[in-house]
C-alpha cells in the first residue's frame, strides 16, 4: 500500500497537528459561518455568491474532517463529535466578535441559521473523518 506522508507527518508531531487542526478548524467556523443564512432575502448577485460560499465552506469542511482522522482516528466517534462542535462554536464566537455591533450579527446569529450550520458542518466532519478512519484501516 502506498504510504500517506500527512498521516505519518502528523503522528510524529502530534502536538503540532493538533494545534493546526484547531486554527484552520476555528478559521473555518469563523469565516464560512452562516453556511445558508435563512433569515436574510438575497439579490442574485448574492444568491450566487452565497452558491460558491456553500460549495468552498463543504470542501474545507471535508479536509478538516480528513486532519480529524488522522489526528483522532483512535477516538470513539462521541468523542469526534465534541470536537466538530467544539470546533464550530468557536468558530462561530470568533465571527460574532468580529463582526460585533454590526447589523450582520442581527441577521447571522439566529436559531435557524445556527442549528442547520452546527448539524450540518458536524455532519460533513464526521463523514469525512469515517472515510478517513476507514482508509488508514485499509492500508495498514
Amino acid at each position: 500500500m502506498k504510504e500517506n506522508r500527512l498521516y505519518t507527518l502528523l503522528q510524529s508531531h502530534r502536538k503540532t497537528g493538533i494545534a493546526i487542526f484547531w486554527i484552520v478548524a476555528v478559521f473555518f467556523g469563523c469565516f464560512c459561518f452562516p453556511l445558508v443564512n435563512f433569515t436574510k432575502t438575497l439579490s442574485d448577485m448574492q444568491k450566487h455568491i452565497s452558491i460558491w460560499n456553500i460549495f468552498i465552506s463543504l470542501f474545507a469542511y471535508v479536509e478538516v474532517g480528513l486532519l480529524s482522522g488522522y489526528l483522532f482516528e483512535k477516538k470513539k466517534i462521541g468523542v469526534v463529535v465534541l470536537i466538530n462542535i467544539a470546533h464550530i462554536v468557536a468558530g462561530m464566537i470568533c465571527r460574532y466578535f468580529l463582526e460585533f455591533g454590526e447589523v450582520s450579527n442581527t441577521y447571522n446569529f439566529t436559531l435557524p441559521n445556527i442549528v442547520f450550520h452546527i448539524i450540518i458542518i458536524s455532519c460533513v466532519c464526521l463523514c469525512s473523518y469515517l472515510h478517513t478512519k476507514k482508509q488508514i484501516a485499509e492500508s495498514e
